[in-house]
């Protein structure tokens, strides 16, 4: 969340520009994962709260090969454009709560394998809505189980079966 306020006597009218970047640990950019710009208007004595939302949908692909992401925040005087701030924020996400453990460690063509799923909600909100999509090029058609609301800090396990259709290695993704 952006928190800005004005100290000024008179409304001024500010132009805000959001940029959030995937990175390494050596802090290089390994990809733009959203940016957006807004008009605003400064209160005089007022705070103006601006949400920074980044859905999982759209960091999801950037995220898999970077630590950390930066949001960056350049906040512009429309009246005034040499003057500008800049608020900066690494973010690192935290570990999944979720696993998906083979129960059988030889799994063969055409014959049963099992898989064990598990995830406990980390948050103190419930979950609602939620599927389980779970994909394996060779291993299963790409399949969504619509999973239950799940209290905050309770857990949900399940048991899949799945018969393998094609030979060699293969990773089961969820």
């Amino acid at each position: 969340m952006l928190k800005l306020q004005s100290e000024n006597k008179v409304p001024k009218p500010i132009t805000i520009k959001i940029s959030v970047q995937a990175m390494i640990y050596t802090s290089n950019v390994t990809g733009i994962i959203q940016k957006e710009v807004k008009d605003e208007t400064l209160q005089p004595g007022q705070e103006l709260f601006i949400p920074i939302v980044v859905p999982f949908s759209v960091y999801r692909q950037h995220m898999v090969h970077s630590d950390s992401m930066k949001v960056s925040v350049v906040v512009t005087d429309k009246q005034n454009p040499d003057v500008s701030f800049l608020a900066m924020d690494d973010i690192v996400l935290e570990e999944s709560p979720c696993s998906l453990t083979m129960i059988f460690s030889r799994v063969r063509l055409w014959s049963e394998a099992r898989t064990m799923f598990y995830f406990k909600n980390p948050i103190n909100v419930t979950l609602t809505d939620c599927t389980l999509s779970l994909s394996g090029s060779g291993l299963l058609p790409d399949s969504q189980h619509k999973l239950p609301d799940l209290q905050p800090n309770s857990a949900i396990s399940a048991t899949l079966s799945f018969y393998p259709y094609k030979t060699g290695q293969r990773t089961l993704d969820g």
